[in-house]
C-alpha cells in the first residue's frame, strides 16, 4: 500500500497537480490508519518531488550511458 501512495503522488506530481490537493487526498485516504495523516500525506508528496526533480535534471553523464539509462541492452 506504501508503495502505491508513493507511486500516485509521483504521478501527480508529473501530471503537474497542485501539491496541496494531493496532500489532501492522500490525508483523507490514510486518516483512519496514521496518527498524523497530514504529516504523512506532505512526507510522501515530498519524497515523490524530490524524485521526480532528480529524475528530470538527470543527463547521460551523471554515471550511465543512454543506453544504460533507457534500459537498452546491447547486442554482442
Amino acid at each position: 500500500m506504501k508503495r502505491a501512495l508513493e507511486s500516485r503522488a509521483f504521478i501527480s506530481a508529473t501530471r503537474g497537480d497542485e501539491p496541496e490537493v494531493v496532500i489532501q487526498r492522500i490525508a483523507d485516504y490514510r486518516a483512519d490508519d496514521k496518527s498524523d495523516p497530514n504529516y504523512y500525506a506532505r512526507h510522501t508528496v515530498t519524497k515523490a518531488r524530490i524524485a521526480l526533480d532528480a529524475t528530470a535534471t538527470k543527463t547521460p553523464n551523471d554515471g550511465e550511458s543512454k543506453g544504460e539509462e533507457m534500459g537498452v541492452v546491447p547486442e554482442h
